[in-house]
This record gives C-alpha cells, structure tokens and sequence, in this order.
C-alpha cells in the first residue's frame, strides 16, 4: 500500500514538472515582464527619456522600439538584425554595456527569444509578421562591369498630372547603358537617353524624391526622399521590371540624400538633422 502511495507521489511530480517545464517553453517573453527588468538594471542609467544617450531611450517600449540616432535598434524575430541584440552580445561595436563584460548569458537569452518572439510589449501583445529579408547583394566580381540593363513593361502612367511643368528634384544616369531617372512629385520617370522615349514611371508614394542613385550594376535604383517634417525614406526598385524591391529607412523628416554600395550590401541616407544613417 504505502508502495503504490509513493509510486502515485512521484507520478505526480514527474506529471507535474513536466507541465510547468511546458508552460515554462511556451511562456511569452515581454519587454514589460521580462526585458525590461534587465534593461533597467544594466541601460537605464544611459539610455533613458530624460537622458537619452544617442537618442536612444529604453525605459519605455515606444521609445525602445522607435530607435535612436543609429536608427531602429530591434527588428522583430529577427535578433541577428536587430542592433540593439548586436551590441549587448558583443558582435558589433560598440560593445554594451560599455567597458564592461558580456551579460550573463541567461540575461542574454532573455533579450534574444524576445526579440524572437515578435518583440512584444506585455502579455496581451500578439507578435507583428516579419519583414520579409531582401538580399541585394552582388554575386560577381564588385568591379565588373554594368550590364546594359533597360526597362522592360514598366507602366508610362504618370502618377501625378499637373497644369505645368514642376522642377526635376533628381536626376541620375544608369552606368552601362542610355538610361536616364527623372524625379518628380509622386513619380520618377524612365528615359532612353539617346531617343528620348518614355520607357516607363516608377510611383514614389512618400512624395518628392530628392535623390536618385544608380547601383554600380546599374540593377537597382535608389529613391530618396519623402515628405518635409513628416516621413523620409529610399525606396529601392528593380531597374529592368520597375518592381519595388524594399524601403530603407523611416525618417521624421524627408530624405536628402542616398546611395547604394558598390557590392549593394549597404544602404547610406542623409536627413536634414545633419544625420547620416547606414
């Protein structure tokens, strides 16, 4: 009898500990229950909303998530893309906490199954999808020479109409090949070079492009731009189809300035606040 007791005992138990060890796993990881805790312990006294040390404040999730004067420093479910998780692991400078020591790693853990998992404010949140990852990169040599690559199909209805004409805010020529970018409100527009024909008008929706680039395989076009006081971004598009291929950036002013690495790996953008962001 007392045999079968024990027995049920650590049935129990074992029934028990198994459940928890399941709760434990599908446990939401919150900046409020979770992240925030560490952050306060080890960030907090740099990077908070009276002293926001490179304009980055972590003391609230809004703040956190809008980023600081690098840019945006967490991109949900992705940590190996996230600046922030880059920084406190030690794998990009500079290193945080500064002149300091990696966090513990059960700390460290913490911030990257966060991050994993959405990023998400408190228990109630629901982790927003993933940015679908673009890559650019360039497989052949960087000093190859540009391909003469033309538009193909890409629509010619402009996007805007006006009574007159307006300004050329940007203009860029495509290396390799008679190609010609013209920047207008709401619009780029395609030109052969040599002709002068249409080829086709790219819509930019977040208002005037200011600059225009060419990617050194003259496959891509960077867009930069937006509107004043309000957003800034740089839309990149396929040259031979006219597809947008991603954005880059989220700016509280328009961009001024952009451009594109020779390997397309990196993108560079100004804003009138004297930054520069990579």
């Amino acid at each position: 009898m007392t045999s079968r007791i024990v027995l049920a005992v650590v049935v129990l138990a074992l029934s028990l500990g198994i459940g928890s060890s399941g709760r434990a796993a599908d446990e939401k990881i919150t900046y409020e229950d979770h992240v925030k805790p560490v952050l306060r312990e080890h960030c907090f006294a740099c990077h908070n909303q009276n002293k926001a040390t490179n304009d980055l404040a972590l003391d609230s999730y809004e703040a956190l998530m809008e980023g600081g004067a690098s840019g945006t420093c967490i991109e949900a479910g992705d940590p190996d893309s996230s600046y922030l998780w880059l920084l406190v692991s030690h794998q990009d400078e500079p290193s945080m906490p500064p002149n300091q020591d990696k966090l513990p790693d059960a700390k460290l853990s913490i911030i990257q199954r966060w991050i994993e998992g959405g990023a998400l404010k408190d228990s109630g949140s629901t982790a927003a999808a993933s940015k679908p990852k673009v890559d650019l990169a360039m497989t052949g040599p960087v000093g190859a020479k540009a391909e003469a690559i033309m538009p193909e199909g890409v629509p010619k209805q402009p996007i805007t109409v006006t009574s007159h004409r307006g300004a050329v805010t940007a203009l860029a020529a495509a290396p390799g090949a008679p190609l010609a970018a013209v920047a207008g409100l709401h619009q780029i527009c395609l030109y052969h070079m040599e002709t002068g024909e249409l080829l086709g008008i790219l819509p930019f929706d977040p208002g005037m492009p200011y600059d225009l680039k060419f990617s050194r395989s003259g496959a891509v076009l960077a867009a930069g731009g937006g509107t004043g006081a309000k957003l800034g971004t740089v839309v990149l598009y396929d040259v031979h189809t006219g597809k947008e291929i991603t954005r880059v950036g989220d700016e509280f002013d328009a961009v001024l300035a952009c451009d594109i690495s020779p390997d397309q790996t990196f993108v560079v953008l100004g804003t009138p606040q004297r930054l520069v962001r990579v």
